[in-house]
């Protein structure tokens, strides 16, 4: 399972979902510029270099699946369209949360950054409360902002995976289009949870990918 996401988000963010999910599932997180041991790089700020870079990148060494939250589900769903340009292996599946396939909730210019990190509760409070922490974290934060900012979907022939969009009961996300991206099966998922999905209720939303993502893998 290779994992994607949200704004400012680094392979960390899913270390605790090893403990979550079956021995036989291998977990692989994205770790992009300008966070963790690449802080000193310089972040993306558009998604197609962003894309092309994971691209270059990615390496299946046996059957995967993509799992994207918030902005991690574009960029998953972006990366599995141009894995299929190259003629390269495809994901067993596309895992979403929190997004709609064109679009990305994005911050307008002059939006505090820390409420935002704040009221979406991505973010534990003791790095938002901490100035050093936060200011290394601020730049790819505002820079996975340019990126949804400046993103527009593109429609393509449909994939040919299937998608499972998930939701949480107080999220009013529309992820009912995620059904037009996909030639081979959509399911629309509601899991307990508020806003989008707040680390306090990841457990539920590994649990039910891995169940999914063990299915869709032979």
């Amino acid at each position: 399972m290779a994992c994607f996401g949200w704004a400012g988000a680094g392979a960390g963010q899913f270390r605790q979902w090893r403990s979550w999910l079956p021995d036989e599932v291998d977990l692989m997180a994205a770790r992009l510029p300008g966070r963790e041991d690449r802080l000193r790089e310089h972040s993306y700020s558009a998604m197609e270099p962003l894309v092309h870079a994971l691209a270059d990148d990615f390496e299946a060494r046996t059957d995967f699946v993509f799992f994207g939250h918030c902005m991690g589900a574009v960029v998953a769903y972006e990366l599995a369209h141009e894995l299929r340009r190259r003629g390269e292996r495809l994901p067993a599946a596309l895992f979403v949360s929190s997004a709609a396939p064109g679009r990305v909730a994005a911050d307008p210019p002059g939006t505090d950054i820390r409420a935002e990190l704040r009221g979406v509760g991505m973010v534990p409070e003791e790095v938002l409360d901490d100035p050093v922490l936060f200011e290394m974290l601020r730049p790819a934060v505002a820079a996975d902002f340019g990126v949804v900012a400046g993103y527009r979907h593109v429609r393509r022939e449909a994939l040919p995976i299937p998608v499972v969009a998930f939701r949480a009961q107080d999220d009013d996300t529309d992820m009912a289009g995620w059904a037009a991206e996909t030639a081979a099966g959509f399911e629309a998922a509601v899991l307990p949870g508020t806003n989008l999905f707040p680390i306090g209720t990841w457990q539920g939303l590994a649990s039910a990918v891995a169940e999914r993502g063990m299915a869709a893998v032979p």
